[in-house]
């Protein structure tokens, strides 16, 4: 009797031992960073530019895993009138490409001389979705006539502003 009692115990031991191990955890959040940038926000210039976007999971655990495959992926519109939302492809692996004309930049001039600038911008908005968890990247595109981001196309001296 008493062996098969300190069976029992050894038996029960285990089994609270073996249901601790294999812990879930859960995520507490999700970012994204374009490999363009190393930030949630990229600039693409001309066409056929391509960027992805690549997406972590943080768990409860402090580990980290790429879901980028595991996610979804939807582009909105710029908001300006000189970047259609038909000039950009986005597909479910997170790869975003220009293929058509477009330009999200404006510059307005800071002096009168018209010889400064400051630059803005409507970007493109990309909203991605993992396990009910949602944040957000952003596309600049500059890649036609008289489209200035004031880093590879500052706007010239003398120009009024778009």
């Amino acid at each position: 009797m008493l062996h098969r009692v300190m069976v029992v115990l050894v038996v029960a031991c285990l089994a609270l031992l073996w249901t601790g191990c294999g812990q879930t955890y859960e995520l507490q959040s999700i970012t994204v960073v374009s490999t363009n940038t190393g930030t949630a926000t990229t600039n693409l210039e001309g066409i056929g530019a391509p960027d992805s976007f690549i997406v972590t999971g943080h768990y409860s655990n402090t580990k980290s895993n790429v879901v980028t495959a595991k996610s979804t992926f939807e582009l909105g519109a710029s908001g300006d009138a000189n970047a259609p939302l038909a000039s950009l492809s986005l597909n479910n692996s997170g790869i975003v490409k220009v293929v058509n004309t477009a330009c999200t930049w404006h510059a307005t001039p800071t002096n009168v001389a018209d010889t400064t600038f400051a630059y803005t911008t409507q970007p493109y908005t990309v909203t991605i979705t993992f396990e009910g968890f949602t944040t957000t990247a952003y596309v600049n595109v500059d890649n036609s006539g008289g489209c200035y981001d004031g880093i590879g196309y500052p706007a010239p001296s003398g120009f009024t502003g778009n």
